[in-house]
């Protein structure tokens, strides 16, 4: 038996000298040894070893190689969804950057409607104007130029992705 034909069953399930040893109840000498033709394996292994690449051989079907316009297809498809996908994410973040500008636009046009209205409160609707002040600077805080900015980055970033995506698959059609 040739040495291909000997690693045969290492090469179709992707083992290792001493896993395919192990499986066949050798040790990996003995499986070593067998594979470069200096020595056969014992009869029990030898009715393993046949058992499982008949099995492997038939059993499993072979897969069919794809033809170029099938891989290709599928490739297009790939790129399609990878699209679709970017493209909503993109739409997604315009939406929560708009959002958050106007959150943060609202709590910074209350924050100045509080600050003239404690000059003219009197001590009962301190606590209360200090609450909604808290309320406003937090809201300020969580939905700040900073944020804004690393979404907008986002964007850019998934447009320029969108754009090269679309010219690779451009030079593919």
């Amino acid at each position: 038996m040739a040495t291909e034909k000997k690693s045969e069953i290492r090469a179709l399930l992707g083992l290792t000298q001493a896993q395919a040893a192990q499986l066949l109840g050798v040790t990996r000498a003995q499986f070593s040894m067998y594979e470069c033709g200096k020595r056969s394996l014992p009869t029990e292994a030898m009715v393993k070893y046949s058992e499982y690449v008949v099995y492997i051989t038939q059993v499993i079907p072979t897969p069919k190689p794809i033809s170029k316009e099938l891989h290709e297809k599928e490739i297009h498809a790939s790129m399609d969804l990878l699209l679709e996908k970017y493209q909503l994410k993109q739409l997604k973040l315009e939406r929560s950057v708009k959002k958050i500008k106007k959150e943060y636009q609202k709590a910074m046009a209350l924050e100045q409607i509080l600050v003239l209205e404690q000059k003219n409160t009197t001590k009962q609707n301190d606590a209360l104007l200090d609450q909604m002040m808290k309320e406003a600077q937090e809201k300020m805080k969580k939905n700040n130029t900073l944020v804004q900015l690393e979404k907008e980055f986002e964007i850019e970033a998934l447009k320029i992705l969108i754009d090269q995506l679309h010219s690779k698959k451009a030079k593919l059609l």
